[in-house]
């Protein structure tokens, strides 16, 4: 399956559900209705200082994301959708483009660009994320842009959530993959205290306190054997369409103003080496962030520390990352400004070079 052709029909299919939405005398508004077009926009802008124990620092000032987002519903159905554009990478210029019904209860059915059902990091919104990347555990067992064509069963059941995809394993990034026949998504999710979020807990102004607990898997069709697929780069010497085992695994709580928020993933897989025979290889990796509240939706601050090993039976090939920063806040109505300040150290290998990167990043959500 072409997910460029077939983003191309769900496109062409949201436009006229929006444009039909409009015409028939709804709002055009940032504000959630049954029968509302809501329009929002992300903008991210980033300056990057490196500064390598090996080589010469350099710098650069980028556009991070630049996204259009359209979410609706179809008058007098059960028909929700959603369009979402990236304008500044052309690696993934359709990040979302689904059409969703109801089918009874809190039973929905999803058809479409989605993202998958199985990280945490990746359900979370980028304008939610407290650091300005992904956690490394998603970097290295997440299937690459979090996004594929597929169909998904989701439903809630009193505390919990869960969410079951079949994706055609081509991906979201260009160019796509040939060598997934599917992928199988799913995600559990349960809220021990307060409400459930399906999404990263970043420091914010709450009067009750929130624990979540999660678990995920990637299941896949890869070179004719079923197994579990996770990462987009196998360990050197190792055929990277053979199939991986990957299983991931949450808790993010919150108390008054310190939130904590700790992930892994572990990856068995059998790949055939060199000389075509099955190997096994482990992978493990954890990621833990903390955040504290300085000023209620003014400032917060926070830090994290990541871990992942590619390969257990190799020696040298672990990498770690770790940082902090400071997050300034300032929300009006419809629209929010956001400015993160942080420190990121990466040393790859067990005796590699550490290196630095200083980044300040100012988002503007809509």
């Amino acid at each position: 399956m072409n997910t460029r052709i077939l983003g191309a029909c769900t496109t062409a299919l949201l436009c006229s559900l929006a444009a039909s939405t409009a015409w028939a005398g709804y709002r055009v508004a940032p504000v959630t209705g049954s029968d509302a077009l809501e329009i929002g926009a992300l903008l991210q802008v980033a300056h990057d200082l490196n500064l390598p124990e090996e080589g010469d620092a350099n710098n650069a000032l980028f556009i991070r994301r630049a996204r259009l987002d359209f979410q609706g519903a179809l008058p007098q159905t059960r028909l929700t959708y959603r369009l979402q554009t990236e304008f500044a990478r052309r690696n993934n210029p359709l990040l979302d483009a689904w059409v969703e019904t109801r089918l009874g209860g809190s039973l929905r059915l999803r058809v479409g660009l989605d993202l998958l059902p199985h990280h945490v990091q990746y359900a979370t919104a980028p304008f939610r994320l407290a650091f300005t990347e992904r956690s490394i555990t998603s970097d290295f067992f997440s299937h690459p842009g979090g996004r594929d064509v597929g169909v998904s069963l989701r439903g809630d059941t009193g505390g919990s959530r869960w969410s079951l995809t079949l994706a055609d394993g081509s991906g979201a990034m260009l160019p796509q993959r040939d060598d997934i026949a599917f992928l199988l998504a799913g995600r559990y999710t349960r809220a021990l205290l307060g409400p459930i979020l399906e999404e990263e807990i970043s420091p914010a102004a709450r009067d009750f306190p929130i624990a979540n607990v999660g678990v995920g898997f990637l299941a896949g069709m890869n070179n004719g054997t079923l197994g579990l697929f996770a990462a987009p780069e196998a360990p050197e010497g190792f055929d990277p369409r053979a199939h991986f085992g990957t299983g991931y695994a949450d808790l993010r709580i919150q108390v008054g103003k310190i939130a904590v928020n700790l992930d892994g993933a572990f990856r068995y897989a059998m790949s055939a080496d060199d000389d075509a025979d099955l190997d096994p290889v482990l992978s493990w990796g954890f990621n833990a962030l903390a955040g504290y509240l300085i000023q209620p939706d003014k400032i917060a601050l926070i830090m994290r520390f990541g871990l992942a090993d590619p390969n257990m039976d190799a020696d040298d090939d672990t990498e770690m990352r770790f940082g902090g920063g400071l997050v300034f806040f300032h929300r009006n109505s419809g629209h929010g400004w956001r400015t993160n300040l942080e420190y990121n150290g990466v040393i790859e290998g067990n005796d590699g070079p550490l290196n630095h990167n200083v980044r300040a990043m100012l988002t503007w959500s809509y």
